[in-house]
């Protein structure tokens, strides 16, 4: 069975971004895509996303289809006791390289578009925090055929 322009984008990510998860340098002990991104693991450092509301861009619809957009959002958790901020500094290109490396995923989107990060820290659970990553995913597809970009 088919699967949609968005199911195909969400699967090359699950792809990439498990590239990242091993013991070495810039890796993650797990990279999960979540429902949620308030569950904290048990694994760290771990890279948890999640994928936003899907919208229609701006100008979306032509006589071909529609170009719609939605959010990616990655969140890299840790625990560190010494220096969070250099251990996410390690972490964060690493991601970055893997998500960028090819903003049109081979011609399936139209462009990935990073879109800035902040830090948080769990507050009853210190040590733990980490650093959020936004990105917005552009893409088009076919009127009445959800399974073909163009």
């Amino acid at each position: 069975m088919p699967t949609s322009v968005k199911s195909q984008i969400l699967t090359q990510i699950a792809t990439l971004v498990a590239t990242l998860v091993g013991t070495g340098t810039g890796q993650v002990r797990e990279a999960t895509r979540v429902r949620t991104l308030e569950i904290l693991s048990d694994r760290t450092p771990s890279l948890h996303w999640a994928e936003g509301d899907e919208s229609p861009a701006a100008d979306a619809e032509d006589n071909r289809g529609y170009t719609l957009e939605f959010d990616l959002i990655f969140k890299l958790t840790i625990a560190d006791h010494r220096d969070a901020n250099a251990t996410l500094d390690v972490l964060t290109p690493y991601l970055q390289a893997v998500i960028e490396d090819d903003p049109t995923l081979n011609s399936l989107v139209n462009w990935i578009v990073y879109r800035g990060d902040f830090n948080w820290v769990h507050e009853t659970k210190a040590p733990v925090g980490g650093r959020f990553l936004f990105y917005r995913v552009q893409y088009r597809r076919l009127r009445g055929d959800p399974n073909t970009n163009y």
